[in-house]
């Protein structure tokens, strides 16, 4: 279970800072992806942002992990599945100062 918290504290962040819509803030000039382009064009609800989300969740884990959002907590659980995501997540976590990455 401690494996995880970090990944779940910063999927958390994530998953508030999109559905409280901090990102339309964004004063940059930078190429805003497909998926927050559509965000803000659709005035997605509630319920559209946290399937978009699971799915970007999904596409980027790569089914190296079981991804779950609980309504009533607001939050979203991420489970990891695949070993060799678990070890490199690991690594992280011991040395999160490694320019190199994990292995």
């Amino acid at each position: 279970m401690k494996k995880i918290v970090p990944v779940f504290f910063t999927i958390l962040l994530l998953s508030v800072g999109l559905l409280s819509g901090c990102g339309e803030q964004n004063t940059s000039e930078k190429p805003v992806k497909d998926e927050e382009q559509t965000m803000k064009k659709e005035k997605l609800t509630e319920q559209d942002k946290i399937v978009q989300i699971e799915t970007m969740l999904k596409e980027g884990l790569r089914d190296g992990a079981d991804v779950e959002y609980d309504e009533g907590k607001k939050q979203f659980s991420v489970i990891m599945t695949n070993d060799k995501l678990k070890d490199s997540l690991n690594k992280i976590k011991e040395d999160p100062s490694d320019k190199n990455g994990p292995s």
